[in-house]
């Protein structure tokens, strides 16, 4: 009974300092909550209207193995569909990255074959280093933003004179941070938290306009553990054709799964 009622003053302390957790670093003021609204609503129309996108670039990865820097071609479409084709330094098939709505296949080509991985987990972790949800960065370079599950959003102004949107949940406190430039306005920096600390950040360093549509041409994702993924972006069509077999893990030639 004692342990009981323990845990249940633990419960109440932590939601207690959730509710009263302090602003976050470079805010000055907090804004009315219409502004918050207001912005959300511009998040979640930018990602409702997406379209499915082709581009092409570069694609740098810093993990435990070290740095490496490839060109690649990719796809995205609604529904966290994203396809990623990388070339090695000699112009060869180095990896390719094919996400359906409900599996995530990876292809290593070595010694004329490909190698197949398939997982049903979302995460790139496997291939980037960085637990970032497939879904996330499939609206991340479709000119979107992932939206965490939460319970309330808070609007701030900070320092630069932007704005930064602070997503909470109940009992878990901030999930999420959107950071906003001035003028124009646009999102330029999204952190995402676990009850663990920080899961990932993702800088847009440049947005440029891309069939109508604001895309990122300059994106950053790193973890607190000093993985990363840039992207560099050449040329992006924004409402592209393509089709659904795109996404489909079934390659030509010998794809048997590994263990």
């Amino acid at each position: 009974m004692k342990g009981r009622l323990i845990a249940l003053v633990l419960i109440l302390l932590t939601a207690a300092c959730a509710s009263v957790e302090k602003p976050p670093p470079s805010v000055v003021s907090r804004m009315e909550a219409g502004k918050a609204e207001s912005l959300l609503a511009r998040i979640q129309k930018a990602n409702k209207t997406m379209t499915p996108y082709k581009a092409i670039g570069r694609i740098g990865v810093d993990d435990d193995s070290g740095s490496w820097s490839v060109r690649a071609a990719w796809l995205g479409a609604p529904g966290g569909r994203f396809r990623v084709e990388a070339m090695g330094l000699a112009g060869q098939p180095f990896v390719k990255v094919i996400c359906g709505p409900d599996l995530c296949s990876f292809h290593f080509p070595e010694s004329g074959e490909v190698r197949r991985r398939d997982t049903g987990r979302r995460s790139l972790d496997l291939l980037i280093g960085v637990d970032i949800d497939v879904d996330d960065l499939a609206l991340l370079l479709g000119g979107g933003v992932p939206i965490a599950d939460h319970d309330s959003v808070i609007a701030y102004q900070t320092l630069g004179g932007g704005s930064m949107l602070v997503l909470k949940k109940r009992f878990s406190g901030t999930v999420q941070r959107i950071r906003f430039s001035t003028e124009p306005i646009s999102v330029r920096e999204v952190e995402m938290f676990t009850w663990q600390g920080t899961a990932y950040r993702a800088e847009i360093l440049e947005v440029r306009s891309a069939d109508g549509r604001n895309m990122p041409f300059e994106l950053q994702i790193s973890d607190p553990d000093g993985h990363g993924l840039s992207v560099s972006v050449e040329r992006c069509w924004a409402d592209a054709a393509v089709p659904a077999r795109a996404f489909s893990p079934e390659l030509p030639g010998n794809a048997d799964a590994a263990p």
